[in-house]
């Protein structure tokens, strides 16, 4: 699918622009041609330009949450798929979904299913979302699977603000030790120097290291500043041109203290919630592990699945290709192997996003006991260091006079 902006002219001869998702040329002369344009010229354009010429951005969580509840109470009800569309684009104040509302109507009107209309938008609606309700436009069961969404979201919702809520306050005391780190460094250690300097005696190392951090904060406090930002491009460009970087930086992630197996169970939670919902729909073992895979945001992981999705493909079992990707924990395997062979394999990831849910709230629930010591034991030995920097050599001085 690409986006086109147009010209055409309609039955009276009057000009018609506008912006259309097409296979291609040719599938974009018949579109218009259904809703009786006769197409002059088209030119392909970019999603950014696409978006801000219909009007339309991606949705947030919230918005998309409150889109999904709406929709499946609407059909839950009995009302049709357009009539349901256009009473959630006429009760919604913000434009841009008055637009997105409007683009899907026009694309279902136009003769697509909400699917495929759905797809044409994926800053909105990603793979998974799209698949979920193809399925559910195929078995007729929309509303439910919708209603499947909406859970699925609000518990990705949840799982994101818990983690912002549990990382905001190292976050608050990491920046204020750094700023009053800088201060001390350039403001109050200078003041020193010259005091420091009537020594006779040497300086210790400690203080001599001191002096000289603060020295470099002075003269280059500008690289200190920029430093962090070239890092992280620098790094983000190189992962991006370098697949072995990439994968390289991806697997240090999964490793890091404290955070790195946290991270790695909020990825694998995510993945397992939306392969079993996408199970549970009906879609088949390897399409729903080729569609949740995108999910990881982790080249190590998703090579993984990769390597699993080819064995299933081969004839092994789940549970035995799971096994050998050496990230899902033995128990989550063994729930795998109860439901290929009990044949409810369903009900058994239902208990693998139980096992996993747990397990990523817990890890959550330790990273704020061990942070705020591990906070205060690094700002107290820097205010050690500092101390001892500026006090040792005053005391050695003393010392040496009596």
């Amino acid at each position: 699918m690409a986006n086109f902006k147009y010209k055409s002219i309609d039955e009276e001869g009057q000009r018609v622009n506008g912006t259309i998702v097409a296979d291609n040329i040719e599938d974009l002369d018949l579109q218009l041609r259904k809703v009786k344009l006769e197409l002059i010229s088209a030119k392909q354009i970019d999603e950014n330009t696409f978006l801000k010429s219909t009007g339309i951005r991606a949705l947030s969580r919230k918005e998309k949450i409150i889109f999904t509840f709406q929709l499946g109470q609407l059909l839950n009800a009995g009302v049709p798929l357009l009539e349901g569309l256009a009473d959630l684009r006429d009760s919604f104040p913000e434009v841009h979904i008055q637009a997105l509302l409007s683009a899907l109507l026009e694309s279902i009107e136009g003769g697509e299913s909400l699917s495929v209309a759905m797809n044409k938008f994926p800053a909105s609606f990603d793979s998974v979302y799209v698949n979920l309700i193809e399925v559910g436009e195929q078995s007729g069961e929309l509303d439910k699977v919708l209603q499947e969404l909406e859970e699925m979201l609000k518990w990705q919702d949840e799982l994101r603000a818990q983690t912002k809520q549990i990382i905001m306050y190292p976050a608050i005391i990491g920046g204020i030790m750094i700023l009053a780190f800088v201060v001390l460094m350039i403001s109050v250690v200078p003041q020193m120097l010259s005091f420091m300097s009537q020594f006779d005696s040497e300086l210790p190392f400690y203080t001599v290291a001191l002096l000289a951090v603060s020295d470099f904060m002075q003269n280059y406090w500008y690289v200190v500043l920029i430093m962090p930002a070239i890092v992280i491009v620098a790094v983000k460009y190189a992962a991006h041109k370098s697949y072995s970087f990439r994968y390289i930086l991806d697997k240090y992630k999964l490793k890091l203290w404290l955070v790195g197996p946290i991270m790695q169970k909020i990825k694998l939670a995510r993945f397992s919630n939306n392969f079993a919902l996408m199970y549970k729909a009906g879609i088949t073992v390897l399409e729903s592990l080729k569609v949740s895979k995108g999910l990881l945001g982790n080249v190590v992981l998703e090579q993984a699945i990769d390597e699993a999705h080819e064995k299933i493909s081969e004839g092994e079992m789940i549970s035995v290709a799971i096994a050998n990707t050496n990230v899902f924990p033995p128990l989550v395997v063994r729930m795998f192997k109860i439901g290929e062979t009990s044949g409810e394999l369903d009900v058994s990831l239902k208990n693998v996003k139980y096992y996993f849910d747990r397990e990523v709230k817990e890890a959550l629930a330790t990273i704020e006991p061990v942070l705020q010591p591990a906070l205060i034991l690094f700002l107290a030995l820097i205010l050690i260091w500092i101390l001892a920097a500026v006090f040792g050599p005053i005391y050695d001085t003393i010392g040496t006079l009596r």
